[in-house]
């Protein structure tokens, strides 16, 4: 999910590589009426795959061995 290209100099994913996955999610469905995404930046990642874990309004990004990267928090308002 990571690439090399997204990493700065400490070899860690630059923080806005993090939205990928959502923006993906969001396109692949009606535009919300609004949307506000909270964010926390857990521990650095490094390039490579990562999984994007989900239950109901809120994502998480964790590494192959199950280390938490990122958790999001999404408030669509399109879903009532």
């Amino acid at each position: 999910m990571f690439r090399l290209t997204e990493c700065d100099i400490a070899d860690h994913v630059n923080n806005a590589a993090y939205w990928q996955p959502l923006e993906e999610e969001l396109l692949a469905r009606p535009d919300p009426e609004w949307l506000d995404v909270e964010i926390e930046y857990r521990t650095p990642a490094q390039a490579g795959a990562k999984r994007v874990l989900s239950q109901g309004d809120r994502r998480w990004i964790v590494g192959d061995d199950g280390e938490l990267h990122a958790s999001m928090l999404l408030r669509d308002g399109s879903r009532g």
